[in-house]
């Protein structure tokens, strides 16, 4: 496409319809950098000696969808001799095509056990581009999570996910997505991408708690053709937190003794029962104190009760 220095459809004016269009400046003009022009005037623009032009893509691809492209060449001539050549050219990119995301880290879940936590994720892909990108797919933690088979310029697209975890200071993994800037892509240099690195998810403040009770009785058994008195005590052990306690221990002041209760599941409650040979006729003010940790965090937690164990 040709376009002529005059007053014609080709020059650029306030129509808003204009597929191509171009327009120099008709007098001098001071130039607003350092120029000096091929006649020695320094910082000055002859007349017809700086030109700007523009086209309208959209009517070029009369009304078809624009393909993405990021280049660009721009040749000129001055000559209106059907010899002249083709000498001056200007070489030139923009974003035309482009992905961009965003992540968001929203709240945190406990699971169904209380001994892991679920947090929720937001993900938000932009065509911030003019062109449409093609068979575009998103990738959290190196697995395709959504696939859409294309992104107009200016379409937003939100995706909702979860992941699992155990630790209180979590970080969402890595987010990518990949698009083709073409239908049907020939090579590598067709694909855009777009990476967003891991955001910060908020921290969730836990609340371990253990209770524990006991009482005691005294009995006689008979050991080694010997009757002898005997302490009994029992209690139970709940789990009063909001998590899932482990390595949950009662160990008794007087003997040292430990009964391991293992796991205790969140609001759950374990039985304990033991028993000793006194040391001495009067009784006991017997001790026990429990300890456990909470399987999110490693809180420790403890808890003790006291009960009086009489002999006589």
């Amino acid at each position: 496409m040709v376009l002529e220095l005059s007053d014609n459809s080709a020059e650029c004016d306030d129509s808003k319809n204009q597929t191509v269009c171009a327009i120099t400046n008709s007098a001098p003009t001071p130039s607003p950098w350092s120029y000096t022009a091929k006649t020695g005037v320094r910082d000055q623009f002859p007349q017809y000696s700086f030109l700007e032009g523009g086209l309208n893509l959209r009517d070029i691809f009369d009304g078809d969808t624009v393909p993405c492209f990021t280049s660009f060449m721009v040749v000129s001539r001055s000559s209106s001799s059907i010899t002249g050549q083709l000498k001056d050219f200007i070489l030139g990119s923009f974003d035309i095509c482009d992905l961009s995301l965003s992540v968001k880290c929203n709240d945190i879940n406990f699971n169904q056990e209380r001994n892991g936590l679920i947090y929720n994720y937001e993900i938000v892909v932009d065509n911030t581009g003019f062109g449409t990108i093609y068979d575009v797919n998103l990738y959290y933690d190196n697995r395709v999570v959504t696939s859409y088979s294309q992104l107009e310029s200016g379409d937003t697209y939100m995706y909702f996910g979860t992941f699992n975890s155990s630790d209180l200071n979590e970080t969402t993994s890595n987010v990518r997505v990949r698009g083709s800037k073409v239908k049907a892509p020939t090579g590598e240099s067709d694909y855009l991408d777009s990476v967003f690195q891991g955001v910060q998810c908020p921290f969730i403040m836990l609340n371990p708690g253990l209770v524990l009770n006991g009482s005691c009785f005294v009995g006689l058994v008979t050991e080694s053709n010997r009757l002898s008195v005997q302490v009994n005590y029992s209690g139970q052990v709940c789990n009063t937190g909001d998590i899932q306690m482990e390595r949950v221990l009662v160990t008794n002041a007087q003997t040292s003794e430990v009964v391991n209760l293992g796991t205790l599941v969140y609001r759950g409650c374990k039985s304990y029962m033991s028993n000793f040979y006194p040391t001495v006729k009067d009784g006991y003010n017997n001790t026990v104190w429990v300890s456990g940790i909470s399987t999110l965090g490693s809180y420790n937690v403890s808890d003790s009760t006291s009960f009086n164990c009489l002999l006589c």
